[in-house]
This record gives structure tokens, sequence and C-alpha cells, in this order.
């Protein structure tokens, strides 16, 4: 009995301790929430359409749910390729089409008359897109590609092997990860859970130095475990706004969360859903401390982008 009772105290400790944040140390003011359906129709999810969040020119949130155009995959419909808008403003589309006995991977740099300004074929399995900004666009290998005319900013580390293949490879799935300019170093998720340990959490990393430093610890409780599914970054490169998850074999819980790069901590956090059937989390940023994050919530079949300003 003694032996059971310390078991259950051991978990219950576990779980206080993935719940721990700190307290809020900047003031954020929450300015809406939206709600949009899905289109009337059967209980199939709306692909053929981009519904995405921005911000215009005048720093309004705009919800985009034009129909996709299939002319820009090269196909005949939208049944036909996996087509994706990773980025509104500049336009970057992801492109995913059969090719004989193969799939071809492409990104595509668009203007406002959704005519192709670049074009970057994705050759390996390791070169997904992990991480999405207005300035950078990250693939798995670490390397970061300028969204507007698809150079490359930072090449990915070749290995030591000799080989000349990347010396990293991470997945958009379990590593997202967005890039600082004004440091040259990259703010990624990368953390292992097994029963009664967590390794790894949110990291600053650069890849030329090798030098990486663990600023945020993953988190679970007694039941779940702390999966952050989306980055952005502030103007400043300040903060890392978080899209997280915490996520059982169930439906998972969402948050928004701002954590702060300089002092280390999370400086605020809302949970904006318990036990929801919500995925694709997204996260905006626009200018005088504007950010906003939208997640699809298939039960209710609606959208949700909650808006919110970080106040000077």
């Amino acid at each position: 009995m003694f032996k059971w009772q310390l078991i259950f105290t051991f978990l219950f400790l576990i779980g206080m301790n993935g719940c721990t944040e700190s307290g809020p140390t900047i003031t954020v003011k929450k300015v809406e929430v939206r709600k949009i359906e899905f289109p009337p129709g059967p209980g199939i999810y709306p692909f053929s359409r981009v519904n995405r969040p921005y911000f215009d020119e005048r720093n309004q949130l705009q919800w985009n749910s034009d129909q996709k155009n299939s002319r820009i995959c090269g196909a005949s419909s939208q049944f036909e390729c996996h087509h994706e808008v990773i980025l509104l403003k500049p336009r970057v589309d992801y492109c995913c089409c059969p090719n004989n006995l193969c799939t071809t991977e492409t990104l595509i740099g668009l203007d406002d008359k959704e005519e192709m300004v670049w074009q970057r074929d994705l050759k390996r399995y390791d070169e997904d897109v992990i991480g999405v900004t207005l300035q950078t666009i990250v693939l798995g290998t670490l390397e970061v590609i300028d969204p507007k005319t698809g150079t490359i900013i930072e090449p990915f580390i070749i290995n030591s092997n000799g080989r000349k293949r990347p010396k990293y490879s991470f997945s958009r799935l379990s590593n997202p990860t967005v890039f600082r300019l004004k440091t040259k170093n990259f703010v990624l998720f990368d953390a292992e859970y097994f029963l009664f340990s967590t390794q790894g959490g949110l990291y600053l990393f650069s890849s030329k130095q090798e030098v990486k430093e663990l600023v945020k610890k993953g988190k679970r409780s007694l039941l779940r475990h702390l999966q952050i599914r989306n980055i952005a970054l502030s103007e400043d490169e300040r903060f890392a706004f978080l899209a997280q998850m915490w996520e059982t074999r169930g439906p998972p819980h969402v948050e928004f969360a701002i954590f702060d790069l300089e002092k280390k901590r999370t400086v605020f956090k809302e949970r904006l859903e318990n036990d929801c059937s919500c995925s694709e989390p997204i996260i905006v940023v626009g200018k005088q401390g504007h950010v906003a994050m939208s997640y699809r919530n298939q039960s209710k079949r609606k959208h949700i982008i909650v808006h919110y300003i970080i106040l000077p």
C-alpha cells in the first residue's frame, strides 16, 4: 500500500511540475475572437480554399478563404496535387504532385497576380518546411530561404563525414522552428517524452557554432505532454509566439503563449480550448504589437481566430 502511495505522489508531482508557468510580466490585451464557419455541405473539410489569417497594409486582421488556383501547381484540378498556401504576403505556395512513380515537391513564390517569381524544388526527404515568417522560410536541414526572392540566406551545414549531406534533419510536425535575422540563430522545438522523464524543449540554436541552449524545458502532466506546433517572432525578435497543444491519445488542449527570449521565461499564456478536435494552428504577426493565432476546430466545423495586442 505504501509503495502505491509513493507512486501516485510521484505522478502527482510530475503533473504539478508540468502545469507550472511563470507569472505575466507584460501586458497583453485580447482584441477579439472570430469564429468562421466552414462552407455548408458534407463533413469534408474545404481543402480547396486558402483559409489563412493575415494582417493587411493598414495592420487590420483579415481572413483569406479564396479558392486555390490549381494552375499554380501545374494541375488541372484541386484534387491532382496537394496544394498549400504557406505564406500570403509575400505569397509562397507548396505543391506536392504525383510524377510517374514518385512525387515532386516544390516551393513557388508568387506576385500579386499569382505569377511565379521564383521556384525551389525540394528534392531531399529532409527539405520539409518547418518554419515560416514574413522574412524567412526554414527547411528541415536548417537552410534558410528569403520568401520574397527564393535566395538562400543561410545554407545548411554539411556533415563532417565527407558525403556533402546536411548535418541536421528536423520535421515539420515535431520541430517547428524560426530563424532570427538579428542574432543569426534559430528558435527550435525538439523534445522527447518518456514515462517518467522529459528530454529537450525549446532551444536557442546556432547551427554554425553548434551552440544549443535549452531555454524552455518540455512540460508534462499526469496524462498529457506539451507539444509546440507553431512558432512566430515579434517584430524586434525578442518574443517567441507559441501555438501549444497539451496532447494525449485523445483530443488536445490548445494554448497561446508568449516566451521572452531575453529573460528566458513564459510571460503570457492562455488556454483557448479543452479536449478539442483541433489542428493546424497558425500564428501571424502584425505591426505595433499585434499578433493572432488561428486553428481549425473540426468538431464545431469552425475556424477560430484569436487576436491579441502587446501593450507598451
